[in-house]
């Protein structure tokens, strides 16, 4: 599965010129912007830049990969007790890993629930509710569904993506052909790669 079919990774937000986008705000990422240079377009993160590209759609797919990439790449490496919070996660069906809340047996005033405390469970968005509903089932036949949101500490990603059930999720077109493929260009690189191009500007 291509990293731009996961609709478990929260897509960039654009502005609305289409030039610039910012991932969530709690992955405190720099802003993406597209920028002309001499036969093409570069996508700028912070100090970092794309190889030139032909078009601006094809800037903002690779904006829309890379955000999600980023974003799976950062919460692998945030502090295991750090979750996003369970507003931001996905209500599409696709599953994610979620952390149930330490003091769950004292807020949900239920003794019986001791043993979920600091569980992680692997849940949807239960299936039938309103999109804007906070409510979760388990990503499995095991009858605990209808889990209110505010139990859960945060959420995450799953390494492996788990798509909706009812879906028969298969590849997409490529946008881009080799733009897929496409990743940044370090500072050092790109100098070297543009040194005695005087006539390509940034």
């Amino acid at each position: 599965m291509k990293i731009e079919d996961r609709q478990d990774l929260l897509p960039p937000l654009w502005a609305d010129d289409g030039m610039s986008a910012k991932a969530a705000s709690f992955l405190e990422l720099p802003e993406y912007r597209i920028m002309k240079c001499f036969r093409g377009w570069r996508v700028h993160r912070g100090k970092e830049r794309s190889p030139k590209l032909p078009t601006k759609e094809l800037c903002r797919a690779f904006i829309d990969r890379n955000a999600r990439r980023a974003m799976l790449r950062q919460v692998s490496l945030v502090d295991p007790g750090s979750w996003m919070p369970i507003w931001a996660a996905p209500r599409n069906g696709w599953a994610v890993l979620a952390c149930m809340r330490e003091d769950i047996t004292e807020y949900a005033q239920d003794p019986r629930l001791a043993e979920w405390a600091g569980q992680q469970l692997v849940i949807r968005h239960a299936k039938g509710a309103m999109p804007e509903s906070d409510i979760w089932d388990m990503a499995a036949p095991t009858g605990s569904d209808g889990i209110p949101g505010d139990w859960f500490t945060g959420w995450r990603p799953l390494a492996v993506a788990m798509p909706p059930r009812e879906t028969d999720v298969v590849g997409s077109v490529d946008r881009g052909g080799n733009c897929s493929e496409v990743e940044w260009i370090s500072p050092c690189l790109h100098e070297q790669a543009e040194h005695g191009r005087t006539g390509d500007a940034t």
